[in-house]
């Protein structure tokens, strides 16, 4: 089985590994890049200083730029994602420490949104693969974020579209 970080850590915790930094990784569910998940990229909106940013991720291997010019937040943004968990958003867990909403999401606007694409091969005697596409808006509440969009979108058609009430 195939571990990369980067590529996997929006998607699905090992679940033997512990929740520290050290111990914690994520992986893919099959070897190489010919499994069925390759991850393509991720985006970000309004996420700290980033206005918009799109970061192919299937073949990273170093983020590069000037002082300032968000590669940290990039970082920030996918350990904020990999420390919280389907019931709780947490910008202040063993990953990272962000502070409060207003820390992370853009001044001048009222929500942030991540968006993970990635290819999925169906089987291995149908070798189509589908691009998948998950979106997540979130809003400050209190001194949380809470998700109150999601959007699916399976090869550029909207498969799935959600707005949640927020308590």
């Amino acid at each position: 089985m195939r571990n990369n970080q980067l590529d996997a850590v929006l998607l699905w915790p090992h679940p033997q590994e512990g929740t520290c930094m050290a111990e914690r990784s994520f992986r893919l569910e099959d070897e190489g890049r010919d499994g069925p998940v390759s991850t393509l990229d991720w985006t970000l909106e309004n996420f700290k200083a980033i206005e918009h940013a799109s970061i192919p991720l299937e073949r990273l291997v170093a983020l590069t730029g000037p002082n300032s010019s968000g590669k940290s937040s990039v970082i920030q943004s996918l350990l904020l994602v990999a420390q919280s968990s389907m019931d709780d958003i947490s910008l202040n867990g063993p990953l990272c420490r962000l502070g409060d909403p207003r820390d992370v999401i853009r001044a001048g606007t009222d929500e942030l949104r991540f968006t993970l694409t990635t290819q999925i091969r169906e089987t291995r005697r149908r070798p189509r693969k589908k691009e998948w596409s998950i979106e997540l808006a979130l809003v400050a509440s209190g001194h949380d974020l809470k998700v109150r969009e999601i959007n699916i979108a399976i090869d550029g058609e909207q498969a799935l579209s959600a707005s949640l009430a927020l308590s």
